[in-house]
């Protein structure tokens, strides 16, 4: 048996792999330490398996297939489960909590992994189950700093919940918890020094923030809640910026971007800033969501341009942007809001187009893509009502340049269906 020095420097190594993003290399390293440790030693076991589970989650999103992809979640899973059957058998007081967080990673992870959508559901609702039992136990408890860990190792964990959710109550519920989970473990953070779990925090309560003002009707409460969210996104940029968590600096972007800016300079430099941080930290996920808000800027700023040739360019632009996208986002079969944007893309393509014969041709080609996109888009993640929508304008479009009268009344009737 090694010396505990000959452990601790093994998993130094893997830290300083992790800081570097070298998720798959550090995995190896946490491998090899669990090797040299005490098999008695079932907390210490179980903190490394978790390690490696961590590690296979984010080298998952660096993965360069869907074969790829699926490979590390689920060794990432097993990493989870058996960190989790090690846990449970630690005293009951210790070990509890920890058992049911890793038991929360492993679901949230196969929620990733599954294609049904109603699967993905009942995993996510496993998922918030677990986490909020490893909440109360650790509270209980009197560990606020593992408290908070959990709360915030599961980014975007009540954004998926809130759009799998169709019962609006229901997903009100959703987030009213998470915003008391998250208010509870940022004020508990103001007593304990670790700017990396103080960032996660307040992302994950920024995140519930920014979806619950769709839950206020006046104006002003619903700009409070904006102005709010922001705080604590800005927050996550200042702590994360500490520590050099680049990943999630680019997440608050992509949140900064899409939810609170949406559209205009701001959406559009805090979209590149996002991609930045993605190509820097090798993340599949950063990187297609970042294009994606490009395109969908782009998009915007078409309208704007007065002059046709430029306006053609940046529709072009835009149609390029989404491309990239999906060959990221493609990896894991996330596709976001890239179909009703390659719709409208086009659409924005045709309406600057002179010739009838080629704005029918593109129109067409919109139509095309659209009812294609339709057959991998009924998960409501994946922007099912808008490219519905997109669709509808489009073939009402085409229709305004059909000769053939029996041709025209039918894609007006498909537009309304």
């Amino acid at each position: 048996m090694s010396s505990n020095a000959d452990v601790e420097g093994i998993l130094g190594e893997a830290s300083s792999l992790e800081r570097k993003y070298e998720w798959l290399e550090a995995s190896g390293l946490y491998e090899q330490a669990l090797r040299l440790i005490d098999e008695g030693d079932f907390f210490r076991g179980g903190k490394v398996r978790e390690s490696i589970g961590y590690c296979l989650q984010r080298a998952a999103f660096q993965a360069e297939s869907r074969e790829e992809f699926q490979e590390r979640l689920k060794k990432a899973v097993e990493g989870y489960e058996a960190a989790r059957g090690l846990y449970e058998r630690v005293a009951e007081e210790t070990g509890v909590g920890w058992a049911l967080c890793c038991g929360a990673f492993a679901r949230y992870l196969e929620h990733w992994i599954a294609t049904d959508p109603s699967e993905k559901k009942r995993l996510l609702d496993e998922c918030l189950v677990l986490e909020r039992d490893a909440l109360e136990a650790f509270w209980d408890g009197g560990d606020k700093l593992q408290y908070c860990r959990t709360y915030g190792e599961l980014p975007e964990l009540f954004f998926f919940k809130y759009h799998r959710t169709e019962d609006r109550q229901a997903r009100k519920k959703i987030l009213e918890e998470g915003i008391k989970w998250g208010e509870k473990a940022v004020a508990s953070l103001s007593e304990i020094d670790d700017s990396y779990e103080i960032a996660r925090s307040h992302f994950n309560l920024a995140t519930c923030l920014t979806l619950f003002q769709h839950f206020m009707e006046e104006p002003e409460k619903r700009w409070h809640q904006i102005s709010k969210a922001t705080e604590h996104f800005q927050k996550t940029i200042e702590f994360s910026e500490r520590v050099g968590d680049k990943y999630l600096v680019g997440l608050s972007y992509l949140w900064l971007a899409a939810e609170i800016y949406a559209v205009g300079e701001k959406a559009i430099e805090y979209n590149e800033k996002a991609l930045k941080r993605g190509e820097e930290t090798k993340d599949n996920y950063l990187k297609g969501s970042g294009l994606l808000g490009l395109a969908f800027n782009a998009g915007w700023r078409v309208r704007h341009i007065e002059d046709p040739d430029e306006g053609k360019k940046v529709a072009e632009e835009s149609i390029k942007a989404r491309d990239r996208a999906m060959h990221h986002l493609s990896i894991f079969s996330y596709f976001a809001d890239g179909g009703f944007i390659y719709v409208n893309s086009y659409q924005n393509l045709a309406n600057l187009e002179t010739d009838l014969e080629k704005r029918r041709e593109i129109l067409d080609r919109s139509l095309e893509i659209g009812t294609r996109w339709l057959k991998v888009t009924e998960d409501p993640i994946n922007g099912f009502r808008q490219l519905r929508h997109s669709l509808s304008r489009a073939l009402t479009s085409r229709a305004s340049l059909e000769p053939d009268l029996e041709k025209r009344k039918s894609m007006l009737k498909r537009a309304l269906e």
